[in-house]
């Protein structure tokens, strides 16, 4: 019997936790590289979308919302230093915006997983899927 023995693909989980600085970000990017990390993943999400009644938890999510813009110099810098890079999406725009992307996989986080429209926009791209349960 002949068995496939494959290492681990790891996978930095930045997510949020890059104090909305852009350097940051990138640093946190270059310091899993180092690491011998395979990926890092961040989340992508619309507050407004995600919490439009309610003013707390509204506030608390759109400060630490990424910016779009500045998750396509991370997928730049990602594909400059040779890492895999992606991002958990929360919302149908998220995930229409990253289905264009050339990154290297999609999440689905588990709180997401019974929203089909978000799940079939990502499933058409062919790329892997990453489905927390």
């Amino acid at each position: 019997m002949k068995f496939l023995i494959r290492k681990p693909y790891i996978i930095a989980e930045i997510g949020s936790n890059f104090n909305q600085d852009l350097k940051m970000g990138k640093k946190l990017i270059h310091e899993a590289k180092k690491c011998g990390a395979d990926a890092v993943k961040f989340q992508l999400f619309n507050a407004m979308k995600l919490y439009p009644n309610n003013k707390k938890m509204f506030e608390i999510f759109k400060a630490i919302e990424l910016r779009r813009e500045w998750f396509l110099e991370f997928l730049d810098y990602a594909k400059k230093i040779k890492i895999d890079i992606s991002a958990s999406v929360f919302d149908v725009s998220s995930a229409k915006f990253i289905s264009k992307l050339n990154v290297n996989f999609h999440k689905i986080a588990s709180s997401e997983l019974t929203n089909f429209k978000l799940v079939e926009i990502l499933s058409k791209t062919k790329k892997p899927m990453f489905i927390s349960t």
